[in-house]
């Protein structure tokens, strides 16, 4: 996700992680806040290491023109408990 300015609190339908206003210059700092007790250097890790276990390209992902694969797998999470997105 590119962002157009910082600390809009844009959440990234891709990752989920939510924009706090950190950068590459304090990536390894844990914030807390929404993103929880994950800086950014990990969650970019995370992130990296859940596409490559995907092993396939995954048609959710924005990187392909989807939704987003945190997006969508929030939008089924919601139908599986009864609610509509």
């Amino acid at each position: 996700m590119t962002l157009e300015s910082r600390c809009r609190w844009e959440i990234c339908e891709e990752c989920g992680w939510e924009d706090d206003g950190q950068d590459d210059l304090n990536a390894d700092e844990v914030w807390g806040g929404p993103n929880g007790s994950m800086s950014l250097t990990e969650a970019r890790k995370e992130y990296a290491d859940h596409i490559a276990c995907l092993g396939t390209e995954n048609h959710a992902s924005a990187a392909v023109g989807g939704e987003g694969l945190w997006w969508t797998a929030s939008q089924q999470l919601m139908r599986d408990k009864g609610h509509t997105a």
